[in-house]
């Protein structure tokens, strides 16, 4: 009787654990929400994209680039997300850079005279690529991606911005194990024109001439007025305080 008894609430311990267990998975997996299409909005920083000019011309050196915003805050790359994924799921999400804008910091000596370069998308090509979203779940997870960029290279003559050639190019970008959230990191643009859909990469890594982009914040002036905002409140509230 004692065997039988013991028998019987050691299936049900069993029962109960592996119960608790899949609630748990499903409640886990239903919290993680969906990534819906949408877009994702970067930030190029000095040094964050690279013009390997020593490939197009011998002997010459390559052209470190930055951002030149054309978005929110100081967005210089827009990448659209054309697809999405459900609850917790993976895989792969088909996406496209719809915007690139980056330049040289300072201009560049060729065969003597100064040039600025500029980098943008190709507008007769397509950039299309793959992000691959390998983790997903309740904050966010990890993805990896690739994409084909097609640029047009612009150098205009310092003093003289009659003098220019576009020269075309192909390049690959490539990133593994890249982290995103489900939630905006901090100060964010938003936006309702760029929607985000769930998803926000954090700094990206990649292999190929824009080796790392951060996610886009407000410009040096909006977070200055931000910062100074937050002082004022909190000044106020002092005085207020009895």
């Amino acid at each position: 009787m004692k065997s039988r008894l013991l028998s019987r609430l050691t299936c049900k311990g069993v029962s109960i654990v592996l119960l608790c267990g899949l609630l748990s998975w499903v409640g886990d997996t239903a919290l993680a929400g969906p990534i819906g299409p949408g877009f994702d909005l970067f930030s190029t920083p000095p040094g964050g994209g690279i013009l390997p000019l020593s490939q197009m011309i011998p002997g010459a050196a390559d052209v470190p680039l930055v951002g030149m915003p054309i978005g929110p805050g100081n967005t210089d790359t827009i990448v659209q997300r054309r697809t999405g994924l459900p609850d917790g799921g993976t895989g792969v999400i088909e996406t496209e850079i719809v915007a690139l804008s980056l330049m040289s910091i300072a201009p560049v000596n060729i065969m003597g005279s100064f040039f600025d370069v500029f980098v943008t998308l190709d507008p007769l090509m397509r950039s299309g690529g793959q992000v691959i979203v390998t983790g997903h779940g309740t904050g966010g997870g990890t993805f990896d991606s690739f994409f084909d960029v097609f640029t047009e290279i612009t150098f205009t003559e310092v003093g003289n911005p009659m003098n220019r050639m576009v020269v075309p190019r192909q390049d690959q970008l490539t990133s593994m194990g890249s982290m995103w959230s489900h939630d905006p990191p901090p100060a964010y643009p938003q936006d309702p024109r760029y929607p985000p859909g769930g998803f926000y990469p954090g700094p990206i890594d990649h292999t190929g001439p824009h080796p790392h982009t951060d996610p886009a914040s407000p410009e040096p002036g909006s977070a200055l007025l931000l910062v100074i905002g937050g002082l004022g409140l909190g000044l106020v509230g002092r005085v207020r305080r009895p």
